[in-house]
């Protein structure tokens, strides 16, 4: 046999151990009778139960929780007793349940939220609860145990915490790696720019160091201000193009003799020469 229903009648007593016998049974329904008494243990061995309806009627005691043994299980109604203690956590064991009411009876404790279960689960106000309520009307049961809120306090108090470490980290691996790099370019510009005691390669070491070595590199780029690297020709002075050493192509401009001899042209020379440099 596996369908045993016996609901709507007058039947009274308690549900007789020796139902264990039905090994086959899958339906199991006396809702609306007049059965007292625990459940028994031996409801827990017939583990083919898809289906258990106990409701309306008068059982006392706790709900076993080998209960959640029966695996196949997937309605449990046992509401409307006089059922009192806990709600057995092995009932999230029963992961075919979709369908539970203990509602109306005197259990206590913790409402548990059952996430293994096919029950239907919803969120009311962050609050995680089932849906409809299955225990409703066991007023010694505590509401739902739901998360506290976050709020802006509980973030600010958290991302500090991240900010300290990561954040000055990333800030001076930034800085180093810009540093290396404008370093790395200033050394660059200043092995062809810079001006070097030994050798003047820069057309303004003339002014800074050693004239004689200076000169003698504008000689040797030009050799010797020759006509083939004029580019140009003004009333006291010629313009050369020179590469320096370093690369480095500049414009020279080499008074003519008589014009140097003359301290008017002279002084307009340098002057000219202090204003380009200013630039």
């Amino acid at each position: 046999m596996e369908i045993l229903s016996l609901g709507n009648n007058q039947l009274e007593g308690s549900i007789p151990r020796n139902i264990e016998n039905l090994k086959n049974i899958k339906i199991l329904s006396i809702i609306n009778n007049s059965f007292t008494g625990h459940i028994p243990l031996a409801l827990c061995r017939l583990t083919n139960l898809e289906y258990i309806d106990l409701g309306n009627n008068q059982t006392s005691g706790l709900i076993p929780s080998c209960i959640g043994n029966l695996s196949n299980l997937d309605t449990l109604k046992l509401d409307s007793n006089l059922l009192k203690g806990p709600i057995p956590e092995e009932i999230d064991r029963l992961f075919h349940l979709s369908n539970l009411n203990l509602s109306f009876n005197q259990l206590s404790g913790s409402v548990p939220i059952l996430f293994a279960t096919k029950l239907h689960i919803i969120d009311a106000n962050n609050c995680n609860k089932i849906s409809p309520n299955p225990f409703e009307g066991n007023s010694h049961l505590s509401p739902y145990m739901c998360p506290p809120p976050v709020t802006n306090k509980t973030n600010s108090s958290r991302t500090p915490y991240y900010i300290k470490i990561f954040l000055p980290i990333a800030i001076f691996s930034t800085f180093s790696v810009l540093r290396c790099f404008l370093l790395s370019q200033f050394k660059l510009k200043s092995n062809c720019v810079g001006v070097q005691p030994k050798k003047n390669w820069d057309l303004w070491s003339i002014w800074n160091y050693d004239g004689k070595i200076a000169y003698e590199d504008i000689v040797a780029a030009t050799e010797d201000f020759d006509f083939r690297y004029c580019i140009g020709v003004s009333g006291y002075g010629s313009v050369y193009r020179a590469q320096l050493p370093c690369g480095k192509i500049v414009a020279l401009k080499k008074l003519h003799r008589l014009e140097a001899e003359n301290p008017v042209f002279d002084k307009s020379f340098r002057n000219e020469i202090k204003f380009l440099t200013e630039i």
